[in-house]
């Protein structure tokens, strides 16, 4: 009922604002149904590829890259070695984004060492 009420509010605030509105596939006495339909294991792939030191029983090392693989780099909630309670999104952008700024550090060591 929690989420059926979060997206009342999302609704009410997009109409008020004039930005948009919410629209739903099944009727409103159905919503909470349906959510509950949804809400018995959840569909986040974690530790699909797991990141650790050893690649024995791990597929990505501390910066993300594939083990033994040149230029293969892996940025996604699969590669948490666990799970937390709730959706995986944020601690996987800032994942992503720890990523680029590696990659960027390595591409600049590369420029630096080529240009001399």
């Amino acid at each position: 009922s929690s989420v059926v009420r979060a997206h009342a509010i999302l609704d009410r605030a997009l109409r008020q604002s004039g930005k948009g509105r919410l629209e739903y596939v099944f009727p409103e006495a159905e919503l909470e149904a349906k959510v509950m339909e949804q809400a018995f294991g959840g569909y986040h792939q974690i530790g699909l590829t797991r990141m650790g030191l050893d690649p024995r029983d791990s597929v990505v090392g501390p910066d993300c890259q594939v083990h033994g693989v040149a230029n293969l780099f892996v940025a996604s909630s699969s590669v948490f070695p666990t799970s937390g309670q709730a959706n995986p999104t944020l601690l996987a952008t800032t994942l992503a984004v720890r990523l680029a700024h590696h990659l960027a550090r390595v591409a600049q060591r590369s420029l630096q060492s080529a240009a001399i």
